[in-house]
């Protein structure tokens, strides 16, 4: 078990390269999302990264599985994410954390990261 991802040259159906991303568990359910130059995945573990386009080399990650602090002060965890991939929008990356199938890693944040 584990996850990866790959570029898919569509012309004809090679593949420039692959990265290794999980190595265990049900590895990256949820749905990749991208913008030029760079493509982020999610794991089961609840890892968001976002990898190079170029040659899927790791770029940033995040680990969303753990206690975050709110805006409105309700506590919140971030766990598994095997759901929807994020959502890029106005600059700024979405991603709910905990939402995912399975038996463990349940949370319930949404989190938002914009550049520094």
């Amino acid at each position: 078990l584990g996850g990866g991802i790959a570029a898919v040259k569509l012309s004809d159906g090679s593949r420039p390269w692959t990265a290794k991303i999980a190595a265990t568990g049900p590895g990256n359910p949820a749905a990749t999302s991208a913008i030029p130059g760079v493509v982020f995945t999610a794991t089961s573990d609840g890892i968001l990264r976002a990898l190079s386009t170029a040659d899927g080399q790791a770029l940033w990650q995040y680990n969303t599985a753990q206690a975050h602090e709110t805006v409105n002060g309700v506590a919140a965890r971030g766990g598994n994410i095997g759901q929807a991939g994020a959502t890029i929008a106005g600059g700024m990356i979405f991603i709910g954390s905990g939402y995912g199938t399975g038996n463990t890693g349940f949370g319930n944040v949404l989190l938002a990261f914009g550049p520094e």
